[in-house]
């Protein structure tokens, strides 16, 4: 039975690739509309743009400081908002059409992570097909492709630019590498470093062997971060996209050198690289009196990820649980690697159930239970609550200040929709204009009462409406809780009372 598995698997693995691929980028798009409620916090910021574009509103955006919205947008690449444009005009500017694209993205970077691993023949059919299981489901790595950011594009380009690794052609290979460094700069400069890193260590552990290729990686990488400042500096706004990097950087954290260091404590944020970690300590133990020299580098590889990445991201000052997928897909690789080795140490089949178990659960607690809660809470999920809100208490020509879960109900429905990363920057004759405020209540907590948390907004508010309502409030206890309560001001401006 075994063997007629290995040998069906051997013969149709591409197929099984594919419909795997397309399996989760199906899962992941059957919960689009409930998970998450409404937008999330980093998601309007990052999207705006892009559907601005693609909506004939231009390249601006109303969701970032340093600059208005009568302004080009220059506050990060181009090249996530500027092709969702692009899908934007074929599928629309919904929600789920906008996750779609980041569904479609993560979905084509685990593609070509397989396949680079087929063509260098690393791992058995059956262990590559499951690391696209890993790489899908993996509760960090599968939040990477649901979160509307950039890094999903990435995670598409570290997987082009293995894949032209294990490709023969030199006008292949190459051109490959280029490209996936390239669009690394061209998507997050946060990968910039990452990328550098990366390339001196499997340097290291191959010996120098991979040398043309690490080059080639950092070539494409550099050509990408000169592009980007050649498309600022042509739009006229090179100090703005400056001074965002410099925002991002060490150079400006507050952070005391205690807390930076707290960054090799990420672990603890993520069950699934707790559950990983452990997985490669029980195969390097497993293996450490038998090592050959393909052991010792898969070793190497997975223990220079897990401290090797949070030390590189002291550049940015900061490793959230956004940025894992920096150490997931090495280390994902290094486990199943060694996992597949032909030498078979001491209480292998102990070893077999503890990692094996340890990989399931990895899965288990990622995408499974983001299926399994968002469909056990499927009506209090419903983007009809935010639409239904807005229908009833917005009107078309208001001005609103709003918390970014109503992203998506607003953008459509009124004349103008801003976010807090907006609001130190806004101008003041704008600021005058702003007619209805729906905040969360642990920000900005009565604001009839007290309206200076709004800065050139100023006041003259009356309370309206609460959000969630009180019964939808009671039907929350002890589910997913949409927190804090937000509440709905109004207003008479100049603009409004005409």
């Amino acid at each position: 039975m075994r063997e007629r598995l290995t040998n069906w698997l051997a013969r149709n693995e591409p197929l099984v690739a594919v419909l795997l691929v397309c399996l989760f980028f199906l899962l992941n798009l059957s919960i689009a509309s409930r998970s998450a409620f409404g937008a999330w916090m980093d998601e309007p910021g990052y999207v705006d743009p892009g559907l601005n574009l693609a909506s004939g509103k231009g390249w601006t955006t109303s969701m970032w400081p340093l600059q208005t919205d009568r302004e080009f947008f220059a506050q990060q690449s181009p090249l996530f908002p500027g092709a969702l444009s692009v899908w934007a005009r074929v599928f629309g500017t919904s929600m789920v059409a906008t996750r779609a694209y980041c569904y479609f993205l993560g979905a084509a970077g685990t593609f070509f992570f397989w396949r680079a691993a087929f063509q260098f023949k690393w791992l058995s059919p059956l262990i590559r097909l499951f690391w696209i299981v890993l790489l899908s489901t993996e509760a960090r790595n599968n939040w990477m492709m649901r979160n509307g950011r950039y890094d999903v594009w990435i995670f598409a380009g570290l997987g082009l630019a293995l894949l032209g690794a294990s490709c023969r052609r030199p006008a292949w290979k190459y051109g490959f590498i280029f490209l996936g460094g390239f669009l690394g700069p061209a998507a997050g400069f946060v990968c910039v470093p990452y990328i550098f890193g990366m390339a001196v260590g499997i340097c290291a552990i191959t010996r120098f062997a991979w040398w043309k290729e690490a080059m080639m990686a950092l070539v494409g990488a550099a050509v990408g971060v000169l592009a980007v400042f050649a498309f600022c500096a042509a739009a006229g706004f090179l100090g703005v996209f400056a001074n965002a990097l410099r925002s991002h950087s060490i150079v400006t954290a507050t952070s005391s050198i205690q807390d930076k260091f707290n960054i090799f404590a990420y672990p603890q944020q993520d069950l699934g690289v707790e559950l990983m970690i452990a997985a490669l300590l029980v195969l390097t133990l497993a293996h450490w009196r038998t090592r050959t020299t393909a052991s010792r580098r898969w070793m190497l590889l997975g223990w220079g990820v897990v401290i090797g990445v949070p030390a590189i991201m002291l550049a940015r000052a900061s490793f959230t649980t956004i940025y894992f997928y920096m150490v997931i897909i090495p280390l994902s690789l290094a486990i199943l690697a060694l996992f597949s080795l032909p030498e078979r140490p001491a209480f292998w089949r102990i070893v077999f159930a503890t990692v094996g178990g340890l990989l399931a659960l990895t899965c288990a607690t990622g995408l499974p239970a983001r299926m399994f809660v968002t469909i056990r809470e499927w009506k209090l999920r419903d983007p009809r609550i935010h639409d239904d809100f807005v229908k009833t208490y917005i009107r078309s020509n208001d001005l609103i200040f709003a918390d970014y879960q109503f992203y998506y109900s607003l953008r459509d429905h009124v004349r103008f929709s801003m976010n807090g990363f907006y609001l130190p920057g806004i101008h003041a004759d704008q600021a005058a204009q702003i007619n209805v405020v729906c905040l969360p209540t642990n920000t900005y907590p009565n604001l009839d009462q007290d309206s200076s948390p709004l800065g050139l907004i100023g006041g003259g508010w009356k309370k309206v409406a609460v959000f969630p309502s009180e019964e939808m409030q009671k039907q929350l206890a002890g589910h997913y809780p949409i927190s804090p309560v937000c509440v709905l001001y109004r207003r008479e401006t100049a603009t409004t009372s005409k």
